[in-house]
């Protein structure tokens, strides 16, 4: 379980890291697109009863 709260927050920080790393807007995007996708894709996994 510990595991999908970490991919959690990873794809918070795809979130995040373009606007503190300072990269392209092509870049900037996808970053963005994909983390939200981890994220929110993590915590459904997190909340899932087994």
């Amino acid at each position: 379980m510990w595991a999908n709260w970490v991919n959690v927050i990873v794809g918070i920080w795809l979130i995040i890291s373009p606007f503190v790393v300072k990269s392209a807007s092509g870049i900037q995007w996808n970053n963005i697109i994909f983390g939200i996708v981890v994220a929110v894709l993590a915590y459904y996994a997190t909340t899932q009863k087994k």
